[in-house]
């Protein structure tokens, strides 16, 4: 009995640090996701044009040209500008191209429906 309880101590001394480190460790690299937001700054949800610009592989005057054209979903508050990852997807999503098989069948349907009116 006695033997047994030396050895969960040496066990408790030796591993307590280890775990510890282990916890500290991963805490350290998720800090940001446990820190409130700063006071002034948008939702975690919200973007600026910088983590926009990695997110969808384009450049920042790249973006600021489609935000003058009106062509990107965004937010404006104040001089900032703001996406949300969700607007961002869609925006994407739209500008699918159709196969050429696609194209033709949307031809067929169509011209059938043109040419039956009289003039």
């Amino acid at each position: 009995m006695e033997n047994q309880n030396t050895i969960e101590s040496l066990f408790r001394e030796l591993m307590t640090p280890i775990i510890e480190q282990a916890v500290e460790n991963v805490l350290a690299r998720n800090r940001a996701l446990f820190q409130p937001p700063v006071q002034g700054q948008p939702d975690p949800g919200m973007w600026d044009i910088k983590q926009a610009s990695k997110y969808i592989r384009l450049t920042v005057p790249t973006i600021y040209g489609h935000v003058q054209r009106c062509t990107i979903p965004n937010y404006k508050k104040g001089k900032r500008l703001y996406f949300k990852k969700e607007a961002l997807d869609k925006w994407i999503g739209e500008g699918r191209r159709q196969t050429i098989k696609e194209i033709e069948d949307s031809v067929e349907d169509y011209l059938p429906s043109r040419r039956s009116r009289k003039y």
